[in-house]
Order: structure tokens, then C-alpha cells, then sequence
């Protein structure tokens, strides 16, 4: 019973997350530098014009989770990443850089790094930034001819 009130919870959230978004109502847009901090679940992207919904054992080995605090760490799927201390990340006005990473470099079965590798090939290392979108518990990245919707992880 506990598990069926925990499945209905997860689904109840994931729904929630999948809104539109008003990204012209200002009155939406929060503080980026502090609204950052906390994990955030990718939820899908776009790239090549195609948009992709994350799913575990279809495009990802484990869902990407990334964590914002004193540094940048988590999985971006089948790999766990960690940025510098040093250097972590920088928001500014609505341009997030990431700065030095660290990536495991594992390999995961055939199909299982689609959301990784769009993770890695357009955002991680993105010399001109990420462009920021934080609104209600959605977080958006836009770079080059990509974009990755994430949900805030409670």
C-alpha cells in the first residue's frame, strides 16, 4: 500500500513538471543564482529538431540527476560527472557556464547513452554558455541547437 502511495506521488510530480511554460511573463522568472541550488532530474531534449523523453533502460542507464551547491555533481546517465571546487559554475543574469568537469568515463549498452551524449555533446562543454530558464520548479537549458528540460528533485 505504501508503494502504491509512493508510485501515485512520483506520477503526480512528473505530471505537474510536463506544463507549458510562459517564458514571456517576467512575473514567472525567479533569482537563477539562487533558484540553481538543489538537484534537478532531466526530464527530455531536443536536438536535431527532435524531441526525446527520458527513459531509463531506453535512452539512459540511470535517470540524469544533477546537483547544484558548492559545485556541480551527479549522473548524466551512465556516467557520474563533478566539477572542480575551484571552478564549478557561474550564473549570470540568465547565462549559466559550467566550469572544469570531470567525467567517468564508462561505457553503458548499445542505446543507452542517447541522453548522455546530448548532455555532453551540447551543453557540458558549451564555450558560449548554457541559456537559463527557471520557473516553476522547471529548469531550462538552451545551447547551440539544443535544449534539456529538467524537474526539480524534492
Amino acid at each position: 500500500m505504501r508503494l502504491v502511495a509512493v508510485l501515485v506521488t512520483l506520477l503526480c510530480l512528473c505530471a505537474c513538471t510536463q506544463q507549458e511554460l510562459d517564458l514571456e511573463d517576467e512575473a514567472q522568472l525567479t533569482d537563477h543564482v539562487a533558484a540553481i541550488r538543489g538537484s534537478w532530474a532531466l526530464e527530455s531534449f531536443t536536438s536535431d529538431g527532435e524531441e526525446v523523453d527520458v527513459e531509463v533502460d531506453v535512452n539512459t542507464a540511470k535517470l540524469p540527476v544533477l546537483t547544484f551547491g558548492d559545485h556541480v555533481a551527479g549522473t548524466v546517465g551512465c556516467n557520474q560527472i563533478e566539477s572542480s571546487f575551484e571552478t564549478p559554475y557561474e550564473v549570470v543574469d540568465r547565462t549559466l557556464t559550467l566550469g572544469e568537469v570531470v567525467i567517468e568515463a564508462a561505457e553503458c549498452g548499445p542505446g543507452l547513452m542517447e541522453a548522455e551524449t546530448a548532455l555532453m555533446d551540447y551543453a557540458l562543454w558549451a564555450d558560449s554558455g548554457i541559456h537559463l530558464t527557471i520557473v516553476d520548479g522547471v529548469m531550462l537549458w538552451e545551447v547551440n541547437d539544443a535544449s534539456f528540460r529538467f524537474g526539480r528533485v524534492p
